[in-house]
């Protein structure tokens, strides 16, 4: 479980390694780390992003997660409606605690490489802290360009000399 749909032809292996990880790791994630980037990371870039969205914007969130960014860019500041908000992400447990937590989200299983929207669907499409997972991401870029008409945004918690496809999240400091 992962960005991608299962049934992805690119690879010949049933799961890609970084799928495998995630899915022994996923409620682990949730309940410990996952809470902690609510304060020191998604307000913040909230702030930032809220200097680029418009309230007309229909944003595609890849790799959603439990749905941190909608809470912070639909519910809590209201930078959008929540009906221009749609979070795609291949981890089910992920989209299971997102559609619980936020009944009203549009949270949708899918493949982040083959993305089921039409050219120029979104005004922006976000991938926050997914991209360090993915080792072949340049693919991922395209799609979202594709899709996008206005912005693209990549954030990631990248660290100069850190393999972190492998490593566990770092502890986060105050």
């Amino acid at each position: 479980m992962s960005l991608f749909a299962e049934g992805d032809m690119r690879e010949s292996r049933s799961k890609r390694p970084w799928e495998k990880r995630w899915d022994e790791e996923e409620k682990d994630w949730f309940e410990n780390f996952g809470k902690m980037k609510i304060e020191t990371q998604v307000i913040p870039r909230t702030k930032i992003l809220s200097e680029f969205l418009k309230p007309e914007y229909k944003v595609l969130d890849i790799g959603c997660g439990a749905g941190r960014y909608f809470n912070s860019i639909v519910r809590r500041s209201m930078l959008i409606p929540v009906e221009d908000y749609t979070g795609i992400d291949g981890a089910e447990g992920m989209l299971a605690e997102a559609r619980r937590l936020y009944p009203e989200g549009d949270f949708r299983k899918g493949d982040a490489f083959n993305l089921e929207f039409s050219d120029g669907s979104f005004d922006m499409c976000l991938l926050m802290d997914v991209i360090q997972h993915i080792p072949d991401y340049k693919p991922l870029i395209k799609e979202m360009h594709r899709v996008s008409n206005k912005y693209i945004v990549v954030v990631t918690w990248w660290t100069k000399g850190k393999e972190l496809n492998t490593a566990k999240p770092p502890k986060i400091r105050n």
